[in-house]
């Protein structure tokens, strides 16, 4: 398994990553998988604690890469 980090890009930016990769023919949950995690945020509400983020966790190297090559 191999797991790519972005930070900083919100749900309207990840989501036609995932329907153009489900539209080059690869399946969720056995070719890739995702988790959008939003932000958090310290007591007094003014810093990001850990920034929102998403996990893609892809199950073959070769399409880890060529996420890479195309999307960042």
């Amino acid at each position: 398994m191999i797991e790519i980090v972005i930070e900083n890009q919100g749900v309207n930016e990840i989501l036609p990553m995932v329907t153009s990769m489900r539209d080059r023919g690869w399946v969720l949950n056995r070719d890739f998988s995702f988790a959008y995690h939003n932000a958090t945020f310290d007591n007094d509400g003014y810093e990001a604690a850990t920034p929102r983020h998403t996990v893609f966790t892809f199950y073959r190297e070769e399409l880890a890469t060529l996420f890479t090559l195309t999307y960042l």
